[in-house]
């Protein structure tokens, strides 16, 4: 694992340790997305906010790829998608993803 996603994966361990005790907080996050699949919208949500014009899912037996043309994801990008209401669009109103819940 990329030391990157290290650094974040142990900064975000009590985020989800926090929503594993207080399942209140939990049960609201999960109630904005009822929908199981809803990270697949997820995806191609970022996808369009970085002005991709294509996109290709990849499923393998243990993993899902996914690929567009637009922007690469950046490291902020990776810690806004990892925390809760601190998404890098909050002040694009023309982003879908302004929001900061999304994978969540």
């Amino acid at each position: 694992m990329p030391d990157i996603l290290q650094e974040i994966y142990k900064d975000r361990l009590p985020l989800a340790e926090t929503m594993k005790k207080h399942k209140g907080i939990r049960t609201i996050v999960e109630d904005l997305y009822p929908d199981s699949a809803h990270f697949i919208y997820e995806l191609l949500q970022n996808a369009e906010d970085t002005h991709a014009t294509e996109v290709c899912f990849s499923l393998e037996k243990e993993r899902l790829i996914f690929e567009h043309n637009g922007r690469d994801f950046t490291e902020n990008d990776i810690w806004a998608i990892t925390d809760i209401g601190e998404g890098t669009k909050r002040n694009d109103d023309d982003k879908i993803g302004r929001f900061g819940v999304g994978f969540k």
